[in-house]
């Protein structure tokens, strides 16, 4: 720990501690710019707009030569009637939940307009 001997070394730690405070923040400045990523991918596509692009191209190729994936399905004789019964109920689900969407309002619709009664009610009650 540093003592405090008079008035001139009371400076001296004034100016020392003002020139810490600028050389802190000089480097949080510095470390922002450095941890920027995204400035730093804007700089890098502006200055190279062509190899970015065939980049993005060539992989977009060599992604669409990836063999899709074969998925194998063994369906025993005899159990049809069982799979057009499992067929039929997905399609049902699938009406279902279109309907589901659609009147949607309106369920909410009501459902609030009877939340509403039986708070109405039960503040009568309270009363």
């Amino acid at each position: 720990m540093v003592e405090y001997t008079g008035p001139d070394n009371k400076a001296e730690l004034i100016a020392q501690l003002a020139r810490a405070r600028g050389q802190f923040a000089a480097s949080y400045e510095a470390l922002r710019r450095d941890a920027d990523i995204a400035a730093h991918l804007k700089h890098s596509f502006a200055a190279h707009k062509s190899a970015w692009i065939g980049s993005a191209g060539i992989a977009g190729w060599l992604l669409s030569r990836i063999p899709a994936r074969k998925k194998k399905v063994i369906v025993q004789k005899g159990r049809e009637k069982e799979i057009k019964e499992i067929a039929g109920a997905g399609l049902a689900l699938t009406i279902l939940k279109m309907l589901f969407t659609l009147l949607r309002p309106v369920i909410m619709a009501f459902a609030s307009r009877k939340i509403a009664d039986i708070a109405k009610k039960n503040e009568r009650w309270q009363k």
